[in-house]
């Protein structure tokens, strides 16, 4: 129970369990045409993390065997009430993906699973 509060104290977490997505696009910071079956083509993971320091975090984009095919990392600012992050990749090869958000600590704090049709 203490390395969980420790955690949540020191680093970054979603604010809410569903608040890891994959969408069609970022339109102001949110999410637009959130879902998981796509057409071939650019896939956004948006999120909103409660950040109680600087830290970077890392997406890392996993094809159907958990083999990394892309990953990205990103500095978040110090936001206790959301801050909101997101990346986009491009997939042309029909198929069952995955997504996964990591904290600097190396936890995974979200995932999603989405197709390519």
């Amino acid at each position: 129970m203490e390395e969980l509060q420790d955690i949540l104290e020191n680093y970054a977490s979603l604010v809410n369990p569903e608040d890891l997505v994959t969408c069609t696009n970022i339109q102001n910071m949110d999410p637009v045409g959130v879902k998981n079956n796509f057409s071939a083509g650019k896939v956004y993971a948006w999120a909103t993390l409660r950040a109680p320091k600087k830290e970077t975090v890392t997406f890392e984009w996993l094809d159907d065997s958990g083999n990394i095919i892309y990953e990205r990392s990103i500095k978040v600012g110090m936001d206790e009430n959301g801050y909101r992050i997101y990346d986009p990749q491009t997939f042309n090869t029909a198929g069952t993906y995955e997504v996964v958000l990591y904290n600097s600590k190396g936890i995974e704090i979200g995932s999603q699973e989405f197709i390519i049709e």
